[in-house]
């Protein structure tokens, strides 16, 4: 064959046989994400994994977002409440509290007495029955406090959310008047070797860990988000609690400003790494209040900023903390700056929360500390480290401690924006490959012999051993190049944050190696998280995972499709490109993994987990063969320990400067209407749409249930439904059918001699 007709099949694959112009297509993140992760990049400092930054990149995005959107509240707001609250703050913030003498004390959860421990249940259960706590926990939205995160007043903001719970707790009936609000130390348990087993899951403390809440002094309780309060906690291996040198980088700055998300966000993204340890809704920060640990784990962050705070009159030169706040430039925009409005608390500014005034309502009690550890039954003293230990409960969770090795369950919540139902999510298939690196540290015990002698260097699955002789490319198909081409078509710099060679122990498990898929809602509010499981021994191992998200029957769907690894590195997404019908293969391209779905065909989502096998099965026969619709496989996912295995996010171009207005932005908070706190809040179930779902009609297989028998052995020969094309013949062979990949690896062998 000539070079003519190369060039020819070539364009009419591409023009007529290959455009992929299905129900999802590609979309780029928005202005926020692209700042928050190139910002993120910078910061070589964190000990934060990729996934981490993602995830809290991704958060800050919807949040701003949210912030900027004229959607009114999700929930009737009680502004009377607020305003009363808020008078009750300053009041007390004049005088100190009444009917003591001294602060009271937020003391290490674990170190309150038993009898202390209850009357702080109570009273929760006691704010949680009279409707109370679900308003508090409503506040905490891009839309009602766009300032609460991103920027300066991140810790001032949430000081004030903490006093107003203090108050709450305080005031539902006078048994609790004394009643503080304790702190979880979760850095105790991080010295576990399996902290899922820390004494705090037990039923005396927070009660369940995975799954909904079913035992302990919060059982039952429902979220605001809809659904029973659900936790998976430690159900990923990346996510991790704060620690001693994550606390000592907080103590070791001088400003506010370096500890705030603004040229660092070091300090809220590590906060933002228990929130996801959690999981549930605490792993969605914008309804991580429906859950009490969001309390103690703030009550611990405010804490470390007091002892900063503390500090700061003892600098050498000395920062008076009252003053000490961004200014407009650092604090990341006007609604950070110090004189705007703190949302949706009446009356305050962001600078009302570095106040001193504060002192005269609490203090905090200091960490447990060897040898005494708070005198706590449930703590103690290591001594061979010289760190307090917590007393483990019988909680024995597996977790994801080297990567999801199956035994973890993972309870989604299956919510989207505030209702709940399965039958609203839609399941897309996601390829997931990885490839072994040449030359692997790692070997799993299974060696080759040679001349009766066990060669210990390497091990069988290993493709660079002498038994695999490298054979010359030949210019025509070398399979992991042509089925794979994403691999080899993008070259990478190894010094970016996002490349990090043997970073983590991933051996922990031999050849079983865990990756995690998630989705999270862009256009609607929901996520989902998995895992699935591929097998590192081998030269190139692949799995398809199944990631659910909003079905675009009900609404617009935009999401962000996440993979990453057990140390938290994440995967490089690739879409489909063009799609070859006469040898039914695909060409990639790099994309970012964020996807628009709709109802076009070919459909590349189904609506339930059996409909979504069958895109990869075929069912017609005895026994069920792999046989993947590649047309219909949007999304590949690359994880490796190597450089090309890495995504790595687009560079940001900041928008062109614009000087601020000299007068202030205006801040209307007239849309919210009073209701007492006695009257229950309207309800926001959503009712189910009166559309029935659409029925999804199979064009190509006919399922069989396996218990009936075959009506007939003899398969049915594969009928292609697009366009065929002409097989060129010369005078002497036929040659092999001519697709896109054998186009251009051809063509570059023939002008180059190799690609």
């Amino acid at each position: 064959m000539n070079i003519v007709n190369v060039l020819t099949v070539a364009v009419l694959l591409l023009l007529e046989g290959g455009s992929i112009n299905g129900s999802i297509t590609s979309t780029e993140p928005g202005e926020y994400y692209n700042e928050c992760m190139e910002r993120q990049a910078r910061n070589r400092n964190s000990s934060a994994s990729p996934a981490q930054r993602d995830a809290y990149c991704t958060f800050i995005g919807l949040w701003k977002e949210e912030a900027e959107s004229e959607q009114e509240p999700l929930r009737g707001r009680i502004e009377g409440r607020l305003e009363e609250l808020a008078e009750v703050l300053r009041s007390r913030m004049e005088s100190g509290r009444t009917k003591r003498a001294l602060p009271g004390v937020r003391k290490e959860y674990r170190t309150l007495t038993d009898a202390e421990r209850q009357l702080f249940h109570d009273a929760l259960n006691c704010i949680k029955a009279n409707g109370v706590y679900d308003t508090l926990v409503s506040y905490h939205t891009g839309t009602d406090a766009p300032s609460a995160h991103g920027g300066g007043s991140f810790l001032p903001w949430h000081r004030v959310y903490l006093s107003m719970l203090e108050i709450e707790l305080q005031t539902c009936d006078p048994s609790y008047a004394d009643v503080m609000l304790p702190y979880w130390d979760s850095s105790i348990d991080a010295g576990l070797t399996n902290p899922i087993t820390s004494i705090i899951w037990s039923d005396s403390f927070l009660g369940t860990s995975n799954g909904a809440v079913s035992s302990g002094p919060f059982a039952s309780w429902l979220a605001t988000s809809g659904g029973a309060l659900t936790r998976n906690v430690q159900a990923f291996s990346n996510q991790m609690l704060m620690n001693s040198a994550k606390i000592g980088n907080v103590l070791s700055k001088s400003h506010l400003a370096e500890i705030s998300c603004t040229t660092d966000c070091t300090f809220e993204t590590d906060h933002g790494s228990v929130h996801s340890y959690v999981g549930g809704q605490m792993g969605n920060v914008g309804q991580a209040p429906n859950d009490p640990v969001f309390w103690l784990h703030h009550g611990f962050i405010d804490c470390i900023w007091e002892e900063f705070r503390k500090q700061q009159p003892t600098l050498n030169p000395p920062v008076d903390p009252t003053t000490d706040y961004p200014t407009v430039a650092q604090a990341g925009g006007a609604i950070y700056a110090a004189g705007a409005p703190m949302l949706p608390f009446p009356g305050n500014i962001n600078m009302d929360g570095i106040s001193n005034d504060f002192e005269k309502l609490y203090a905090c009690a200091p960490r447990p500390t060897c040898p005494d550890c708070g005198n706590s039954s449930y703590l103690y003293c290591d001594e061979a480290t010289r760190r307090c230990v917590t007393v483990q409960s019988n909680n024995t969770g597996s977790g994801g401690g080297c990567g999801n090795s199956g035994v973890t369950p993972y309870q989604n919540t299956y919510c989207i924006n505030g209702y709940c139902d399965t039958s609203y999510w839609a399941y897309i298939p996601v390829n997931v490959i990885y490839v072994r690196p040449s030359g692997s540290p790692y070997t799993y015990q299974s060696y080759p012999v040679y001349e009766n002698r066990y060669d210990t260097s390497r091990d069988i699955y290993d493709v660079n051993d002498r038994q695999y002789p490298t054979r010359p490319y030949d210019g025509v198909y070398e399979p992991s190049r042509d089925t794979y081409p994403f691999i080899y078509d993008v070259r990478y710099d190894t010094s970016s944050y996002y490349y990090q060679p043997n970073s983590c122990n991933n051996d922990c498990c031999g050849g079983s190696y865990g990756v995690y898929t998630q989705s999270t809602g862009i256009s609607y509010r929901g996520d989902y998280r998995d895992y699935t499981l591929l097998d590192r021994r081998l030269p190139l191992s692949t799995s398809t995972a199944y990631v659910a998200v909003r079905n675009p029957t009900y609404g617009e769907t935009r999401a962000r499709i996440r993979v990453y690894d057990n140390c938290g590195r994440l995967c490089r997404p690739v879409c489909v490109q063009n799609y070859d019908p006469y040898t039914r293969r695909a060409s990639y391209r790099n994309c970012s993994g964020e996807i628009y779905m709709n109802t076009n065909e070919p459909r590349m989502y189904r609506e339930n987990y059996r409909d979504v096998t069958y895109m990869d099965y075929d069912y017609s026969t005895s026994v069920p063969s792999y046989r993947p619709i590649y047309e219909e496989q949007y999304l590949t996912y690359y994880c490796g320990d190597q450089p090309e295995a890495y995504y790595q996010p687009p560079k940001y171009t900041p928008p062109t400067y614009r000087p601020p207005t000299t007068s202030p932005p205006v801040y209307k908070t007239t849309r919210r209407t009073y209701r007492p706190p006695t009257q229950a809040p309207t309800s926001t179930t959503r009712e189910p749409p009166t559309t029935s779902p659409p029925v999804y009609k199979t064009t190509r297989r006919t399922y069989r249930p396996p218990t009936q028998a075959p009506t007939s052995t003899t398969r049915e020969p594969y009928v292609e439904t697009r366009r065929t094309y002409p097989i060129y013949k010369t005078t002497t062979t036929t040659p092999r059918p001519i697709s896109i990949y054998t186009a251009k690896y051809s063509l570059s062998g023939l002008l180059r001699g190799r690609r």
